[in-house]
Formats: structure tokens, C-alpha cells, sequence
């Protein structure tokens, strides 16, 4: 059966401006991947981001391009897929992640059934996610929380120098849920008076506190506070799991990280049997690279799943992704059950 693989940039502008501890972004920058046999198309997409490897759109779509070498003539054999795709491009895991989807979303549609299926996983689930709250100063935290609109789970962006300011003026203005992600720019005394603090806020959980590559420090944070601490940036794909037990309570697993699904799913199945705690994530992708993040839901405690909210729509050529009361549903049709705008046809 011959492959053709096609990939091109996708660019999509946030809503409100995006910031982190890291820096500041307008738009998310991401890859489009198209995989056709047999008459059937599947699509993925994924964001490379600078922070792993140092990728970068152009670069990721040009090494995606090159990936059509590794699919074979065998689109169902995704475990080898995805191991040729690792050998040959071990630094480019935002390329990898959207041709992998692409390749499930092709499985799916061509038997027919969702890409949770073919994992023996649950369909039709739903699950709470959260709604993100870029780095600001205390107006335009406030402005976000505002227009927010009564969601009932923030994930509170933290790593400036007016952290607990910032959530005391949030804790005025909503008493949702708060999550907290300090994307690794704390030291660890500041971790702690922090995350103790943040406790007292009744906040559920503190991603990333300090830099990675340090898990006892981890282990100090965590055995000194009362918060959950989940590992982001420390959790890049199953490797890296051993070395976080026992010293944080869960795991972050991005497809932008994993390299796709077949890792996403395997470093799920790891995490828990080691007796770590799943969120589900993604790195701003929109409708499409989110809907296959969201395939791994019934793994997962936490999801963190608000990329298309957060994105402009109408820079978004796909839909079929449903929000409803603060949650996120899996979509029902074949693949990852999305499609283009532009095609007649939805799925149910």
C-alpha cells in the first residue's frame, strides 16, 4: 500500500497573550501533519517547543517531512512506527508527536472506531480541565480571571516576583479550583515558603517548582509541604519516570514531550503502576493535536486540556471538540473523531 505524508506550519493566535515564567508569546507555532493510504487520511498535530531540544516550527516541519521514510507500507503497525520514528529523529519530539497522530487517526478511521479504542481504552468519557491563566502583573491576572467566565478550574501561571500577590488577588475575584505551574523558576526554600502558602490557599496541586534534573530536591519540596507537587518539565517520556518516585505525587505527560501516543500511552500505563498520579496536558496545540491528548483521559486524574479555548478560533481549521460546564469530552466519531471545517461531514 503506498504512504504519503504531508506536513506544513500551522500558526493560530492566542486570545490573550500568553506568558510564562520562561517568556511571552503571541501564537502558538505548530506542525500539521497528513498521512494518506488506501483512499483514508489521518491527521495530527503537534507543537514543537524550543525549551526540549531547542525545536522550532521550520525546523520540526522540514524533519516531519522527512519522517515519511519511516512509516513503511504498514500504517498498522504503529509500535514499529513509532520506534523508527525515535531512532531517526530522537531530538525532534514535536515532529514525531504529530506524524504518530497522524498515523492513529488513520487507524482509527480505517477500522472505524475512536484512537481509544484501538488502545483498549474507555470511550465517551469526560473529565474536568483546567483554564489557564498566563504569567501577568495583578490587572491583567485579574482581566484573565474575569473573562475566564466563572470556569470552575484555573491553572494559575506563578514564577514573577509578586507570586502569592497574585494569587491573593485572585482568591478575591473567584473561588474556583487552582491549580499552580511555576514552570521550574523557583529555588528550593522559595518552593517551600511558597508552596505552603499556597496550601493554605487551598490550592490542589504546584507543577514544576523548581528546575529539572534535581528529584531529591523534589523529594525536600514534597516531604516539606502538605501540596501535591507533579513533575512537567522532569517528566519528558517513560525514561525519566523511576527517577520521580517518591519524590512527587504525579506526572505531566504531554504528546509535544512523549514523541506522541504510542509513549503518551505507554508512559501512562508506567506512571501508574509506579504509583504515580496522571495529568494529561498539551502545549497549546488546538482542536485536532488536543483531541488526541484527550484519547488518554481515562488514565489520567488531572487533565489540563484547554489549549483550543485559549487559541483564536478562526485560526483553528479543525472542530469537533466539545467543552461543556468546565469539562472536556472525548470526541465519539472515528480516529480522533474531529475533522476540518471545511469537510461537509462531522462526526457524531
Amino acid at each position: 500500500m503506498t504512504v504519503s505524508l504531508h506536513a506544513e506550519p500551522i500558526t493560530m493566535g492566542f486570545v490573550r497573550n500568553f506568558s510564562i515564567a520562561r517568556g511571552s508569546r503571541s501564537a502558538a507555532e505548530n506542525v500539521l501533519v497528513r498521512v494518506e493510504a488506501g483512499g483514508v487520511v489521518g491527521w495530527g498535530e503537534n507543537a514543537p517547543n524550543r525549551y526540549y531540544f531547542s525545536q522550532e516550527q521550520r525546523t520540526a516541519v522540514q524533519a516531519a517531512r522527512e519522517m515519511g521514510s519511516c512509516l513503511g507500507e504498514d500504517l498498522m503497525a504503529t509500535e514499529a512506527i513509532h520506534e523508527r520514528l525515535l531512532d531517526a529523529f530522537p531530538t525532534q519530539p514535536g515532529a514525531r508527536a504529530a506524524v504518530d497522530i497522524a498515523v492513529h487517526d488513520w487507524v482509527g478511521r480505517r477500522l472505524g472506531v475512536p484512537v481509544a479504542s484501538l488502545l483498549g481504552l474507555p470511550t465517551g468519557l469526560r473529565m474536568p480541565t483546567s483554564f489557564t491563566i498566563s504569567l501577568g502583573d495583578r490587572g491583567s491576572v485579574a482581566e484573565a480571571v474575569e473573562a475566564a467566565d466563572g470556569w470552575p478550574l484555573l491553572k494559575v501561571k506563578l514564577g514573577g516576583g509578586d507570586d502569592l500577590g497574585l494569587m491573593e488577588t485572585i482568591r478575591g475575584l473567584t473561588d474556583a479550583l487552582i491549580r499552580v505551574d511555576a514552570n521550574a523558576a523557583w529555588s528550593v526554600p522559595e518552593a517551600i515558603e511558597k508552596c505552603r502558602a499556597l496550601g493554605e490557599m487551598n490550592v490542589e496541586l504546584v507543577e514544576q517548582p523548581i528546575e529539572p534534573g534535581r528529584p531529591e530536591d523534589l523529594r525536600r519540596i514534597r516531604e516539606a509541604v502538605g501540596v501535591p507537587i507533579v513533575a512537567d518539565e522532569d517528566s519528558r517520556d517513560s525514561r525519566d519516570l523511576a527517577a520521580l518516585v517518591g519524590c512527587v505525587d504525579g506526572v505531566n505527560i504531554k504528546l509535544a514531550k512523549t514523541g506522541g501516543l504510542r509513549e503518551g500511552f505507554r508512559m501512562a500505563l508506567a506512571a501508574r503502576a509506579m504509583g504515580l498520579d496522571v495529568m494529561i496536558g498539551t502545549m497549546a496545540e488546538g482542536v485536532l493535536g488536543t483531541s488526541a491528548a484527550v484519547q488518554l483521559i481515562p488514565l489520567a486524574r488531572w487533565a489540563d486540556l484547554d489549549g483550543p479555548l485559549l487559541l483564536r478560533a478562526e485560526d483553528d481549521p479543525f472542530v469537533g471538540l466539545s467543552y461543556e460546564e468546565g469539562m472536556i469530552l472525548m470526541p465519539r466519531g472515528p480516529g480522533l473523531g474531529v475533522t476540518r471545517a471545511e469537510d461537509p461531514a462531522q462526526p457524531d
